[in-house]
């Protein structure tokens, strides 16, 4: 028989924006809105209680400006759970949204992906200036995104409207189709009439 267990998830935050924030690329003209809730996941049996995420709290929901609804702690409670009954946390990643409130339960063990925690630990990421430029540019991250699209997509563009832009387009072509022939193959071809004598015109204008 296949084991029993209860999954909830908790919302405890919210945030209001648009449909742009939510996605790298940006959006189409006809953007809406489209908020975005938080939750926290608690899976429970007879004999266990596991927490997946822990969220944020109220000093990171002003500086990030989020709607804080509740403690995700806390809002266990609703489930007739404590802190002290949680025996696992699981963190799915160490995103401010997913890994904080670690220490309101101290009791229980925890788990993360190791290369999450490899990226997380790193020397740049201890760093808090390079978290707080992380931080203030956070609300640009939809006009980077579109930046980093134009960058890489420069070189295409720049050769499609150079190359329709620039009347010297065409004699280069016609250059390079001249230099594709020995002078042996050429001279002969150009003592004859035909579909050659447009290339002898054409070499001749270069």
């Amino acid at each position: 028989m296949l084991p029993e267990y209860e999954v909830y998830a908790l919302r405890y935050a919210r945030h209001d924006r648009p449909r742009r924030d939510n996605f790298m690329a940006g959006s189409d003209p006809h953007d809406a809105a489209m908020p975005m809730d938080y939750f926290v996941w608690v899976i429970r049996d007879r004999s266990a209680v596991w927490l997946v995420d822990t969220g944020f709290n109220a000093a990171m929901a002003r500086q990030r400006a989020r709607t804080f609804l509740r403690c995700p702690i806390e809002s266990l409670c609703a489930l007739d759970i404590s802190p002290e009954q949680i025996g696992h946390v699981i963190v799915t990643h160490l995103h401010y949204d997913h890994a904080g409130n670690l220490d309101l339960v101290p009791a229980a063990s925890r788990s993360a992906m190791p290369s999450s925690a490899a990226t997380c630990t790193t020397r740049a990421a201890m760093k808090p200036l390079i978290n707080g430029i992380s931080i203030a540019l956070n609300p640009l991250r939809p006009l980077l995104a579109v930046f980093s699209i134009m960058l890489f997509t420069l070189p295409y563009w720049v050769q499609v409207y150079g190359s329709a832009g620039s009347e010297q387009g065409p004699r280069r072509a016609k250059r390079t189709a001249t230099r594709s022939y020995s002078p042996q193959i050429a001279s002969e071809h150009e003592s004859q009439d035909g579909p050659f004598a447009t290339y002898r015109t054409a070499k001749r204008s270069v």
